[in-house]
């Protein structure tokens, strides 16, 4: 139908009345009315002259006003049909308009019709804790034919904090009362465990309509809540149980008083503990940021790009033999070259520092070993000033240049220590500042020498007290040395030395014996050692840093012994004597010392004393205080500051400690191998050559199966499960399978000659047996033909080979030709930096450790054109780190103990790997405390364990659902069985349903039966409908789903299964229950009834009997 519109607004306006007042409706359907410019204009007439009495809702204004805003849009906005929800009630039939622009129309002429939009009833008056909202979702009529949908969002910053979306064919009531519980971070007041964040913006809270599914949404209102002051903010209670240390800790951060930051451009670096530094290749590179505020930024670059202060701490612990970098600048982008200013440790204690290419000079300060210094650099244009303070005194030198330093602040990397362009100097680093385009005046000298060290202070003076102690244990030793050396001495003379006199240390007038030190109970075991070791010499043993370190490790392996007998003995004896052995030099057990002050293993919990040990260890660069130090700092953890940075100085010299150690292939290596006290199958495969596993592979061997052969070779070669190496063995095992014609065998044989491992070297034998595997299209022979002829300098033969291996996607290969590429080796090709990091790339993400080493440096200095990336260089070290062989070794004594019902000891040895970051150790050392009946590990550890070491273990890049379900447990039942929060718990069983773990999706389901709700976009991830009715039941068919597939359909009942049905059979006794009790009333009615009719029946059959009898 077609209505012929008049050229004017009034004509239009007769028009549409005419039809109206005739009855006819139809025309409301037809869209080209409401496209008509005429038609708008006298819309927009009418709704000036509307009164508002004849208004039936208080959402018309705001309709009204749409309906204005859609006139000034023009004919785009026709096509939106958006307008649906618009329906007209008349008798005796409904009608449904097409655009909420006739609202005003139907209120004209037709008193009984209405159009709704959603609108807000009741909205919070600020951001506050709990949102409370009441929305009118104004759904039509169940008659009407038209279900929109209305959408209801919250956003702060850009950000959802609440989304959800209501099907108006599916909403039975339209008031919705809704409850938003915003991120802490916005609504409570700073303090411990709520971090300051910026909010810049208001928060908005919108509502939109869509005529249906698949339609655009359009805005229908809309209310902003202004945003609380942080300090005008409540507190909120703390969650966890706290300590009294950590209620302490949470007042005292509480009672901050808050200050406006200040306008300052100096950066600070290595603030929380002192850095160790070895004399290699390896330091800490970091970035200095641009200066938020714009004028400082200006300033730098362009007035005063020649001004700079320098501050740090330092130690020296040894002298370097040449000269050793304190601090200088790298370049970022294609190839890492040396910058200014460059200052080095001269040999004899003296500083260099260059300033230029041009300009240089040498401070001659002096310095001393094992004493702290601060020094302070101040460059102003061609005036350079150094000031070296230590605890007594301050010393000053000027020097004059003729040209300005270069220094390039923002363009460069800042490198404390070594680097690939040059070696660092031994010792730490502490608080270093740094002051790009200022030169601050050198403070004076009093305040030099009073000032404190900052947050370092008590690692700065405890490492000099550390020193000092174990400076006066070696004296003991060289004292309880020489004693013993001259009693044996004596005795070998025939001395008239009585033994009385000998134990006692007395002499007499007819003897001369040597005076015996004064010992304590604590140093019994090591003058013990000193005597037996003397005593089994045949020749005199001077005493020096080997002897003194062999001594520390038998005092460790003592000491260990101590760990079955009980608690008393760990504090008494294994305590001392582990200090003991670290003082002594033994890497390990200063570790073990860090780790028992960490935990409270059998001691108090100390955590700056920890740090000092654990520093200590890594000083003598024992790969298990590296990876923890590595792990501290990546995380943030133990006190240690999280930093990136510092996080990869020590995570790469253990990569690098990993690369040698497997070239050296030592006989006690092991692998690191993952395995989960959990799982029962695993635990009796690596029983070791106990196992029936290893036994029946031994059995198949003997009868000439070549995969027994050949799985039992490389259990031998890497030693795994359980089964000690032995290189030997593993090349028998090869012999055999290359007399069966192996290829595999021809190449492991052919390696193990060529390298000479486990056998004689000879590389001509190794090279034949290569090349039949190769011949074969083996890619491992292509691989080890192509290194063999890279290291004899053949590089046409050698990327010939490695390129065949790389193409068939071997990782080893692919390293190789990556360095070739990297060095230039590939003939008739210039340097291809960017080959070789694509080949890094691709045999890293095989698991190739040489590969992920060369990808870790090309992201911490930004390297050809990989980007500058701290945290991704240092989780590339981390993997490799977690692979090196002291790791596996320790997890594997761990696993022994564990296997023999040595729980103390395995308690220990677990929480020694766990504490490097190591999530199976991590999730073991969780379970332990978590199936500790005896209070074993309550009795020895100082702390939550149980929800430290689960939530440890999610920190690595593969954690187990099983720790994430039971993170989710502790959130949601709390300590003291208090449920703490349902929403944190809801995120880690959302995470561990993301992995496909059914329990999660239990987890899930049984919260919505709790009555807790879950966030929306929680739901998303998992793929789940927010909008889902029958969500619970959504939960419980994909935890079906995911159990049957895990047993492959075998089993026709599951978990889930069961608690679905035992969840319906709940809901109908719940919602029937008043059927139930009369149909269990009446029953017992009837039985009653039934059962005195038989009673009665009984008594007259009786009374007949009798009379029957008479």
């Amino acid at each position: 139908m077609n209505i012929a519109i008049g050229p004017n607004v009034q004509e239009t306006k007769d028009v549409v009345q005419n039809y109206l007042k005739s009855g006819r409706t139809d025309f409301l359907t037809t869209s080209s009315i409401f496209c008509h410019q005429n038609f708008l204009a006298w819309i927009s007439h009418f709704r000036s002259s509307l009164s508002t009495e004849r208004l039936l809702h208080k959402q018309l204004a705001s309709q009204l006003k749409l309906a204005s805003s859609l006139r000034e849009g023009g004919n785009p906005v026709c096509s939106n049909v958006v307008w649906h929800m618009c329906s007209v009630h008349t008798e005796p039939h409904y009608l449904s308009l097409h655009f909420v622009m006739i609202l005003p129309l139907l209120f004209a002429f037709i008193p009984t019709s209405y159009c709704l939009l959603p609108s807000f009833i009741t909205v919070p008056s600020n951001l506050e804790p709990s949102l409370a909202f009441e929305i009118d979702l104004a759904c039509p009529t169940q008659e009407s034919r038209l279900k929109p949908l209305v959408k209801f969002e919250i956003r702060l910053n850009e950000d959802y904090l609440f989304l959800e979306t209501f099907d108006c064919s599916e909403v039975s009531e339209n008031i919705k009362a809704l409850t938003v519980r915003p991120p802490d971070k916005f609504t409570y007041n700073y303090d411990l465990f709520n971090p300051k964040v910026s909010v810049s913006a208001v928060t908005v809270g919108k509502i939109f309509v869509a005529a249906g599914e698949g339609r655009p949404f359009t805005e229908a209102a809309s209310v902003t809540l202004p945003t609380i002051s942080p300090y005008q903010r409540p507190f909120k209670q703390p969650a966890l149980c706290l300590t009294w240390r950590g209620l302490m800790d949470l007042e005292k951060s509480r009672r901050e008083i808050p200050q406006c930051p200040a306008d300052n451009d100096a950066v600070s670096f290595l603030t929380s503990h002192p850095v160790v530094f070895q004399s290699g290749a390896i330091g800490v590179v970091e970035r200095i940021p641009y200066p938020v505020n714009e004028r400082l930024s200006r300033v730098i670059t362009e007035k005063e790009p020649d001004h700079i202060s320098l501050s740090w701490f330092m130690y020296i612990n040894e002298f370097p033999e040449n000269r050793g970098s304190i601090l200088h600048m790298l370049s970022v982008g294609g190839e890492v070259r040396a910058r200014h200013p460059i200052i080095l440790l001269e040999k004899n204690g003296d500083i260099f520092f260059e300033a230029n290419s041009e300009e240089a000079f040498i401070s001659h300060c002096q310095l001393k070993l094992n004493t702290w210094y601060r020094l302070q650099v101040r460059a102003l244009r061609t005036l350079i000033e150094i000031q070296v303070c230590n605890s007594t005194e301050c010393k000053k030198y000027h020097y004059n240049l003729k040209n300005s330093p270069s220094f390039e602040p923002y363009s460069s990397s800042l490198v404390l220590g070594g680097s690939v362009r040059m070696h660092s100097f031994a010792g730490y680093m502490a608080d270093v500042t740094v002051q790009p385009g200022r030169a601050a005046p050198l403070p004076s000298e009093q305040y030099i020498i009073r000032s404190s060290f900052g947050k370092t202070r008590f690692m700065n003076v405890g490492i000099a007290k550390f020193d000092e102690m174990c400076g006066t244990l070696m004296q003991r030793v060289s004292d309880l040395w020489q004693y013993h050396q001259d009693v044996i001495n004596q005795r070998k003379s025939l001395s008239t030395c009585s033994v009385f006199s000998q134990l006692s240390g007395l002499s007499t007038s007819t003897n001369s014996c040597p005076a015996k030190p004064e010992t304590s109970t604590k140093h019994s075991l090591l003058s013990a050692i000193i005597r037996r070791r003397l005593s089994e010499s045949l020749s005199p043993v001077s005493l020096d840093d080997s002897v003194l370190q062999s001594v520390g490790i038998e005092l460790y392996s003592e000491a260990r012994k101590t760990l079955g007998i009980g608690l008393h003995e760990v504090r008494y004896k294994l305590a001392p004597y582990i200090l003991q052995s670290a003082c002594l030099g033994y890497g390990t057990a200063s570790y073990m010392a860090a780790v028992m002050y960490f935990t409270g293993f059998g001691i108090d919990a100390d955590e700056n004393l920890g740090s000092l040990y654990l520093i200590h260890g890594a000083l003598l660069r024992n790969r298990l205080a590296l990876m923890s130090l590595g792990f501290n700092y990546m995380y943030g953890l133990n006190g240690f500051q999280k930093d990136h940075a510092v996080s990869w100085r020590y995570y790469i010299d253990v990569a690098w400690l990993f690369h040698e150690d497997r070239e050296r292939h030592n006989s006690d290596d092991l692998l690191t191998e993952n395995v989960r006290l959990t799982d029962k199958k695993a635990l009796d495969v690596y029983l070791g050559e106990k196992s029936d596993h290893f036994q029946f592979l031994k059995f198949q061997a003997s009868q000439g199966i070549e995969s027994a052969r050949q799985e039992l070779g490389a259990l031998f070669y890497w030693g795994s499960r359980g089964v000690g190496r032995d290189m030997g063995t593993a090349v028998q095992y090869y012999r055999e399978l290359v007399a069966q014609g192996n290829i595999n065998a021809h190449f492991d044989l052919g390696l193990t000659m060529l390298r000479g491992l486990g056998t004689e070297q000879n590389v001509g034998e190794g090279l034949k047996y290569l090349k039949i595997a190769a011949d074969h299209g083996h890619n491992g022979a292509y691989s080890a033909l192509g290194w063999h002829y890279l290291t004899q300098r053949n590089y046409g033969l050698a990327a010939k080979y490695l390129q065949l291996a790389s193409n068939l996607g071997h990782a080893d290969s692919m390293h190789n030709l990556g360095h070739m590429h990297n060095s230039g080796l590939i003939p008739g090709s210039a340097r291809n930096l960017t080959a070789a990091y694509e080949l890094f790339i691709r045999a890293a993400q095989l698991g190739q450790p040489d590969s992920a080493i060369s990808l870790s440096q090309g992201l911490i200095y930004g390297e050809a054109h990989v980007i500058q990336n701290p945290e991704t260089a240092s989780q590339w070290a981390r993997i490799v780190g977690e692979q090196v062989p002291a790791v596996g070794k320790l997890l594997h004594e761990a696993l022994q103990s564990y296997l023999h019902d040595r729980t103390s000891e395995a308690l220990m040895l677990y929480m020694m790997a766990a504490e490097t970051g190591l999530e199976v150790a991590s999730y073991n050392m969780g379970y332990l405390c978590e199936t500790d009946s005896s209070g074993l590990a309550e009795s020895y550890v100082d702390s939550e364990c149980v929800y430290k070491y689960y939530n440890q273990s999610l920190l690595s890049l593969s954690p187990s659902t099983y720790a994430m379900n039971k993170m989710g447990d502790y959130h949601f039942y709390g300590c003291l069985s208090s449920r703490i929060d349902p929403t944190k718990a809801a995120e880690y069983y959302v995470w561990a349903a993301q992995s496909g773990d059914a329990e999660a999706f239990y987890n899930l389901a049984f919260l919505l039966r709790s009555g807790y709700q879950i966030d929306w976009r929680q739901l998303e991830r998992l793929g789940v409908p927010s909008t889902e009715d029958s969500l619970e039941s959504h939960l419980f068919d994909k935890c079906q789903q995911i159990e049957m597939a895990q047993t492959d359909g075998e089993s026709l009942i599951s978990p889930c299964m069961i608690a679905r049905y035992h969840w319906a059979a709940y809901d109908f006794l719940g919602n029937y229950s008043w059927h139930i009790q009369i149909f269990a009333s009446a029953l017992a009615a009837c039985l009653l009834i039934i059962g005195s009719c038989f009673l009665r029946h009984r008594r007259g059959s009786h009374s007949n009997s009798i009379v029957d009898g008479v």
